[in-house]
């Protein structure tokens, strides 16, 4: 019994146990519970994954659209930066040697046009150039290099890059709060001569402006520190949970359950390089509470579920009426029966209504009456059940008298054997002993195995009885290149092979018909082949019945020919095993037999 059919025996079974109220709550579970679940935990995903990607699709844009603002603040910057490179007025007062105090004075006063850059540009937060002229004064915006200052990482680097820009997160030297900074080494144009270092300090208030919106949401790195964000404990720190899988450049990353905290986030970062940056990479990083996400589809879920709740009391109430008012009619039903159980067959006409349990109480009355009337004639049916006895002894009787011993037939076939020896007919006698032989193995007849040996010696009479009747229409060949007293088979495997040689192949042909039976044994597998040089068959016929011995139809195993040796085959040894038929017409057949290789005792 396979899976299927087990599974819906336990279930017939269960089912015939429940009562009828029972197995309607099974059906209701069935039918509307177990589908209504589907539906709501489908529903559930489906707005759990479509709320969640909308909401990150949001961030997304919200973070390039951050990135496209702070970029055009930093490229600004960088614009103002190649002001200071290229302005020939600020060169001339860095490189102009001085001789008192009012010449410095008075060379301030024609750069009044520096602080029209930092009204201009409200991104910047101070203007430091760090020149190595110790003639003049320190203001805010030229500082005589210092050899702290010089020993500075920033400044070593920006000296390094020789112009090439470069941003940092540093502790101005003046106000001693911390920016982030553009650095660049400035020479004159035309004769490369160094005028200093240039920093540019980016606003706090214009990143705050900028970032508004965001502002409980957004953190700022810079080489993957953090350099601005409403906790300014982190400033200049990598957080644990910002692992360095974020920080893949020009592209956006997402992750989702991120634990910052003892909260869990969706975080979703941008890398980016400003303009002519050299060294340095930004980073966006945006952060929304999973719980936000989660809090619409909740809201959803909530709502399913209280629809669902109304459907399922509506719903409950109306099987738990229907099943009392079904369980009324089927009690009306079997106390009925109960009656007719003790004997009582004063049942009632009807029970109401026209269903299918009327319909039943009404074939149940109907019953009654007929068994009523069943009751008068009992003693005419015990006769007819005598004669009816009797009649059934006299044809078994008739059958055991023509019943054939098929024993008497073998003996009857020796005598004619015996007879014919008498009369010095030995052909005759010799077919007789053939056909002998073939009679008893078919009286023996088991699926017992027996030795290759014997079923090759039923295939040699069968052919032999066929080449006395046929002459030298018909020739024949066995080979045994293997031990066949040792080596056991399933009876009758070949004869019926043999048989649709001889009959389809052969039986036609006027002469040079031939069987060639060949036995070998190798690699644990014993392989016997018939060959003929009948007429064989056409290439449409080979192909069915190849399909034929792939696919055997239920219901031929007891019939005699390919097919059932083929079954045999598979059933005692396996589908490995069995037969393979080549044909050519006009040329012959060749049936291929394959079985594992047992071996008997010597």
């Amino acid at each position: 019994m396979g899976p299927s059919k087990k599974i819906a025996t336990i279930t017939e079974e269960f089912l015939n146990n429940l009562t009828i109220d029972k197995k309607l709550l099974v059906l209701y579970g069935f039918s509307f519970l177990l589908p209504m679940f589907i539906i709501v935990t489908m529903l559930t995903l489906f707005l759990y994954n479509n709320f969640l990607e909308k909401d990150l699709q949001q961030a997304e844009g919200n973070v390039l659209r951050l990135e496209k603002s702070l970029s055009m603040a930093l490229e600004k910057i960088v614009d103002l930066s190649d002001r200071f490179y290229a302005n020939d007025r600020i060169h001339q007062a860095v490189l102009r040697e001085y001789h008192s105090v009012v010449e410095v004075f008075e060379e301030y006063t024609q750069l009044s046009f520096l602080d029209d850059f930092l009204r201009l540009h409200p991104e910047v937060a101070c203007i430091r150039l760090f020149v190595e002229n110790q003639a003049l004064l320190n203001n805010s915006y030229f500082i005589q290099t210092t050899d702290s200052i010089r020993n500075r990482e920033w400044y070593r680097r920006a000296t390094l890059l020789n112009g090439r820009i470069m941003w940092g997160w540093e502790e101005d030297v003046i106000s001693r709060n911390r920016y982030i900074f553009l650095f660049r080494l400035i020479r004159k144009p035309l004769t490369g001569q160094c005028i200093g270092v240039l920093s540019i300090g980016v606003s706090p208030d214009y990143l705050y402006r900028l970032f508004e919106a965001d502002f409980f949401s957004l953190y700022l790195a810079m080489d993957n520190r953090i350099v601005w964000n409403k906790d300014s404990a982190l400033y200049g720190k990598t957080p644990e949970w910002l692992s360095k899988d974020f920080f893949r450049k020009d592209e956006i990353v997402r992750k989702l359950k991120v634990e910052i905290g003892k909260t869990k986030y969706a975080v979703i970062t941008k890398t980016f390089s400003p303009k002519r940056g050299a060294v340095n990479d930004f980073q966006l990083i945006y952060t929304i509470p999973m719980q936000d996400i989660l809090r619409p589809t909740v809201t959803m879920i909530l709502f399913s579920l209280l629809i669902l709740s109304a459907g399922l009391v509506f719903s409950i109430s109306f099987i738990v009426l229907f099943s009392k008012y079904f369980w009324h009619r089927i009690t009306l039903i079997r106390e009925e029966l109960n009656r007719v159980v003790q004997k009582d067959f004063a049942i009632l006409p009807s029970i109401g209504g026209k269903d299918e349990l009327a319909e039943i109480h009404n074939d149940i009355f109907l019953t009654i009456q007929n068994i009523k009337e069943l009751i008068q004639e009992v003693y005419v049916r015990k006769i007819e059940q005598g004669q009816l006895l009797s009649q059934q002894r006299e044809i078994q009787f008739k059958m055991l008298v023509n019943q054939i011993n098929p024993h008497f037939l073998y003996n009857t076939l020796e005598t004619i054997r015996m007879k014919a020896l008498a009369n010095q007919d030995r052909e005759v006698a010799y077919t007789v002993k053939l056909l002998g032989k073939i009679l008893r193995r078919s009286l023996d007849f088991s699926e017992k195995p027996v030795t290759l040996l014997s079923e090759l010696e039923l295939v040699s009479s069968y052919l032999e009885i066929q080449r006395i009747r046929f002459g030298n229409r018909v020739h024949y060949d066995i080979v045994t290149l293997c031990d066949a007293q040792h080596i056991l088979i399933l009876p009758f495997l070949l004869q019926p092979i043999v048989e649709n040689a001889f009959t389809h192949g052969l039986e036609s042909k006027i002469e040079g018909g031939f069987i060639y039976i060949t036995t070998s044994c190798e690699k644990g597998l014993l392989t016997i082949q018939v060959k003929d040089n009948g007429k064989g068959m056409s290439k449409e016929r080979l192909w069915e019945i190849r399909e034929q011995l792939q696919k055997p139809k239920e219901g031929r195993c007891t019939s005699i020919g390919l097919l059932n040796v083929q079954q045999r085959i598979h059933l005692y040894y396996g589908d490995a095993y069995g037969i393979t038929i080549d044909s050519t017409e006009e040329q012959g057949t060749t049936v291929t037999i394959v079985l594992p290789l047992p071996t008997k005792e010597p």
